[in-house]
């Protein structure tokens, strides 16, 4: 079966949608991956402090007696650094750093399966006939996501920090320095630096 002419366009412009658009997906993973391990460690900071705090205050209590001198100083050390950890703890309830750190893992799996599925757009395999149909049904799914995603209001620098990350990886130029990124460390580039 040959291919037309008008086929073999429409072809190359969903092509080059996926490409664009598997950028995207491979950068918005890497915003949200970011967001994740910096929020998993905020979190894990608190637990930690949550625990470690009382239990030692306990076994210092336990293993020197209650009537040691500088019980006192323990103690309102101790009571100090939970009365800190309940206001930080407090502010994390209220800014919803767990259910951001949730978004943030379910973000990163999600794009990075659009990522694998644009790959698979992008492969040749699929028959141009069927071509149009399976990067709707990608794109269905890409819009959603974004659609999520955007909810969380990405920062700027994250934004570019983001595309910086996807040029690199996949050796393209930014559309406005034309220039192929070959490490993360930012440039002046509105598009793909000043993170």
């Amino acid at each position: 079966m040959t291919v037309s002419n008008s086929e073999l366009t429409l072809r190359n412009r969903t092509l080059e949608e996926a490409r664009v658009n598997r950028l995207y997906a491979f950068g918005t993973a890497d915003i949200f991956q970011r967001r994740a391990a910096r929020l998993r460690k905020k979190l894990n900071i608190l637990n930690y402090i949550g625990i470690a705090v009382p239990l030692l205050v306990g076994a210092t209590v336990m293993s020197f007696g209650p009537d040691i001198e500088w019980l006192s100083i323990v103690g309102i050390v101790g009571a100090t650094v939970l009365l800190g950890q309940i206001a930080v703890s407090l502010w994390s309830l209220i800014a919803g750093w767990v259910d951001q750190h949730a978004h943030a893992n379910e973000s990163v799996t999600v794009n990075n399966d659009l990522v694998r599925r644009y790959d698979e757009l992008l492969g040749g395999r699929i028959p141009v006939g069927q071509l149009k149909t399976q990067f709707g049904l990608v794109l269905a799914d890409d819009h959603n996501r974004r659609a999520l995603d955007t909810r969380q209001n990405p920062a700027e620098k994250e934004k570019r920090r983001g595309m910086r990350a996807a040029l690199r990886h996949y050796q393209q130029r930014c559309a406005t320095c034309k220039q192929m990124p070959t490490s993360l460390k930012p440039s002046d580039c509105d598009t793909c630096g000043n993170f």
